[in-house]
């Protein structure tokens, strides 16, 4: 159980985030209210679906990677203990209603990291094979909604002691470029 109260979102109102799960820690619930008067009014609640449960630190993050203007939340959804793997869900604000909205694509990235000077979010995955099968994606931002930019698998599975690297560039539709462990052995291809 997580509650936070203050002016979170707004300069001119207090909001108040309550967080909480079930007493089978199956589920999340969150309240989100805010005080334009007197009292408290509802603002938004959403009932979601917890796969693993999560550590009590970090339950959720006030975030303005969306928009450098506006104030988002974040709430920690997965947390995996093998992988060591974070799964958010991402409330949008919209402050003219004072109220928010799930973007839906990003619970689809693994352990967001928000780069502020390229404004990208980068996500890094282990796939499995005693973390010797991993994938690393660039998202950005776009209209409201996340987009990936590119996708890097690097499996280090199939030959022994070597990995293959497959890059594939999403933002334009390109090709898919293979780099074999060979290839790069024999310096047959040159990071530039």
């Amino acid at each position: 159980m997580a509650l936070k109260i203050g002016y979170l979102f707004s300069d001119s109102f207090p909001h108040a985030v309550f967080y909480t799960t079930t007493r089978k820690q199956d589920s999340i619930i969150l309240s989100i209210f805010s005080k334009r008067d007197k009292n408290w009014n509802f603002v938004y609640q959403t009932n979601t679906v917890r796969l693993v449960p999560a550590p009590l630190y970090d339950e959720f993050i006030f975030t303005k990677e969306r928009n450098p203007d506006i104030i988002d939340l974040k709430v920690l959804k997965i947390y995996g203990q093998i992988h060591n793997i974070q799964i958010f869900t991402y409330f949008r604000y919209i402050p003219k209603k004072d109220t928010f909205e799930i973007v839906k694509n990003y619970e689809k990235i693994a352990s967001p990291k928000y780069d502020t000077i390229k404004n990208e979010i980068q996500s890094f995955m282990n796939k499995g094979c005693a973390d010797a099968l991993k994938e690393y994606k660039i998202y950005k931002w776009k209209n409201d909604n996340i987009v990936l930019l590119k996708k890097y698998d690097i499996d280090c599975c199939q030959k022994k002691g070597n990995c293959d690297v497959i890059i594939s560039d999403t933002s334009n539709n390109k090709q898919k470029l293979v780099i074999k462990s060979d290839e790069i052995l024999n310096k047959k291809f040159l990071l530039k």
